[in-house]
């Protein structure tokens, strides 16, 4: 009996004997030094986002800022640690805001449009016509009286003469090369899709002579 409990506990002194390098080279694996550690931040800026609002009402190609956005200001931490063996790990300890971004907002106009001298304005029609000029101001004879239908004087390169059933009279019409003018006369020639613009002399009419261009009647609402 006694012999037998002599070798079951040399048996189990055995098997300690023989853990014990296997358990002493796991601990040893898993050990770090560590040597030196540091704390640094960096500071950087916080992109701003936009935010587009798009507007049926406005001319296509006119952009307005309502909201002026701002860029934003960080600091984030970290800590550096460099250990016994030469490795070195960089962790994010935290990250905070300085300045908060602001969201810049921007009225976008997605209306149909044409781009005059004065800018971008809404185009309520476009349209194809044969486009012919007469001569108000010559100081030898002129084609007409220099009233417009409407009873204003017809001012050069600002008053045409319309249909009234094709283009309503006192419209605002863009004319490329020409500029915007005035729909406030009318001729008894002038019939469907045919505009008649005032000029200054005979010659600059002439010249003008008789045209297909298009033109733009615009939305002044």
């Amino acid at each position: 009996m006694l012999n037998k409990s002599l070798k079951r506990c040399f048996g189990i002194l055995l098997c300690i004997m023989l853990a014990v390098p296997f358990l002493v080279g796991f601990d040893e694996a898993k050990k770090v030094t560590v040597i030196s550690d540091e704390i640094t931040y960096v500071e950087q800026n916080v992109p701003m986002t936009v935010e587009y609002i798009y507007d049926d009402k406005v001319a296509k190609g006119i952009d307005t800022i309502e909201v002026e956005g701002k860029i934003g200001r960080e600091r984030i931490v970290y800590k550096t640690v460099t250990a016994a063996d030469g490795s070195v790990k960089v962790k994010k300890i935290s990250q905070n805001c300085l300045i908060e971004p602001v969201t810049q907002v921007v009225r976008v106009g997605t209306a149909p449009s044409v781009k005059t001298e004065d800018g971008y304005k809404r185009v309520k029609k476009k349209m194809t016509v044969q486009a012919t000029a007469y001569w108000t101001h010559d100081p030898v004879d002129a084609s007409g009286t220099g009233i417009a239908y409407d009873g204003t004087p017809a001012v050069p390169y600002k008053t045409i003469a319309v249909d009234p059933r094709v283009i309503p009279l006192q419209s605002q019409v863009y004319i490329p090369g020409i500029g915007q003018v005035r729909a406030n006369d009318t001729g008894s020639a002038i019939k469907g899709k045919i505009i008649d613009i005032a000029m200054d002399s005979r010659k600059a009419a002439w010249n003008w002579g008789r045209r297909t261009i298009e033109v733009y009647i615009l939305d002044e609402k």
